[in-house]
């Protein structure tokens, strides 16, 4: 009765108390998750990058779809901070997630630029660096943008009323 008492006392400072139970051990595995994801996501960042440049072979490319992936990444969880939610054992993944969902849309985007017939006729699947002119690439992307911006849009909306759910508060009756 002590220590539920001295809690009591003291939950309004700190918070709420768990002991025991499955309170206790649900803010173990999240302490754990956000500890794991700290330690653990520059390093899948490091290797998601050597194997987009492996693969594309274009430094411009790789930094553009990585700014695209933690920029949604960094604007998800702003938001979750701003809806006052924090990284449970479950959200925890969320960007993780949000990495790789945007990483396959560029992916889609970049794709699509290198299968389109580049000015001066040649195969498709040239580097960037051989294009002609700056206004060509422009034309080039914006193309490859408008034939991908439908089929990733309907995903990526889809994807966001999907992990959405996981933020969602359940309140029981």
């Amino acid at each position: 009765e002590e220590v539920r008492q001295t809690s009591r006392a003291h939950s309004g400072a700190l918070g709420p108390f768990a002991l025991a139970g499955p309170d206790a051990i649900t803010h173990d595995l999240d302490v754990g998750s956000q500890t794991s994801f700290a330690t653990l996501f520059p390093l899948v960042v490091l290797v998601m990058a050597l194997v987009l440049y492996a693969c594309l072979g274009s430094l411009r490319i790789v930094l553009a779809i990585l700014l695209a992936a933690g920029g949604a990444a960094v604007w998800t969880v702003g938001l979750l901070v701003l809806a006052g939610r924090t990284l449970n054992m479950i959200v925890v993944v969320l960007p993780a997630i949000l990495a790789v969902v945007t990483t396959a849309y560029a992916l889609h985007l970049v794709a699509r630029f290198l299968a389109l017939p580049w000015p001066g006729g040649g195969e498709n699947g040239h580097t960037e660096a051989q294009l002609p002119d700056a206004a060509t690439r422009r034309a080039l992307w914006r193309e490859a943008a408008e034939r991908t911006v439908r089929p990733c849009g309907l995903t990526a909306v889809t994807t966001a009323i999907g992990l959405l759910s996981l933020v969602m508060k359940v309140r029981p009756k």
